[in-house]
């Protein structure tokens, strides 16, 4: 099942196949984040609404969680326990227990906070937003370090499956990797626009951007291109992979979502991306290229 959110209000629901199974209308203003649960029964949905929404698989709706004064931009279920955060314009992070009982309050940004993030092991959370920093913080609650870097808001935070690399998606255009303990591995510069969210494969191997730009790029953890997506025609919001690895579905704000089988890229395709790569580099840098020679890379 995918689950995606929207400006128009809603949550739907897919399958695998992109058959529409039901759409959650509920929400009285845009939906801006969707999570599942670790054991994948619960939905949760977060709105500018100021409300976190709970539903179960069938799309029945369990319970409202209230208390954040501005919009939920995300919310994260712990993997490792019955536990979830909440990602406000208020800036403040908000755990709950899955039964709606509020848990903790987490102040310490100074600004909206746009993005939530477990650890695997569900012992480390990750919260970013407009202020440039992302914060660590231990699953209660506690304060750990301040990652700072960034030039511009932070998006997007994503820990690694083994839990040993934290990635930052900013509006500087650049994403970052970094360790927990707060030292800065790489930084990744590609995109010709704002990050809007980053990601790992579920084997670790692979990072995964969305950018403004209306790209998706494929990165090894060194920082290398690997591929670049292109298919959307506006921003791309979030690119999230399915537990087996081998879909990736994007999200864009030209009102439609992709599916991607990544184990059909070949060679070939790969090879394509790059040169298309190369060949808008060459048109900012050689105006006498003839336009004609772009015409398959921009699609037309």
């Amino acid at each position: 099942m995918i689950a995606s959110a929207s400006g128009d209000r809603t949550v739907r629901l897919w399958n695998r196949n992109g058959q529409l199974q039901k759409t959650l209308a509920v929400h009285t203003a845009a939906v801006r984040g969707v999570a599942f649960s670790a054991d994948n029964q619960t939905l949760a949905s977060a709105s500018a609404d100021r409300t976190v929404k709970l539903w179960n698989r069938n799309g029945d709706l369990l319970q409202t969680l209230t208390g954040h004064t501005a919009a939920v931009n995300e919310v994260a279920f712990s993997p490792s326990r019955d536990q979830l955060a909440s990602a406000s314009d208020d800036g403040l992070v908000r755990l709950w227990q899955r039964d709606g009982r509020l848990v903790n309050t987490l102040q310490g940004h100074r600004g909206s906070v746009l993005s939530v993030d477990y650890s695997r092991n569900g012992q480390m959370l990750a919260t970013a937003g407009t202020d440039k920093v992302v914060i660590l913080w231990t699953a209660e609650g506690r304060k750990l370090r301040t990652l700072r870097g960034h030039s511009g808001k932070v998006y997007h935070a994503s820990f690694s499956p083994d839990g040993r690399a934290i990635a930052t998606a900013s509006y500087d255009n650049t994403v970052k990797l970094w360790t927990p303990d707060g030292t800065l591995l790489v930084t990744l510069e590609g995109h010709s626009d704002g990050m809007l969210h980053v990601g790992f494969s579920p084997d670790g191997q692979t990072l995964t951007t969305a950018s403004y730009d209306g790209t998706i790029k494929l990165w090894t953890l060194e920082g290398r291109l690997i591929s670049t997506l292109r298919g959307h025609r506006d921003g791309v919001n979030a690119a999230v992979y399915s537990p087996d690895g081998q879909t990736l579905a994007t999200a864009s704000n030209d009102h439609t979502i992709l599916l991607w089988t990544l184990t059909q890229m070949n060679d070939l395709e790969h090879l394509l991306n790059l040169g298309c790569d190369l060949l808008q580099d060459y048109r900012h840098s050689l105006p006498v290229l003839e336009q004609g020679r772009l015409a398959e890379c921009d699609g037309t």
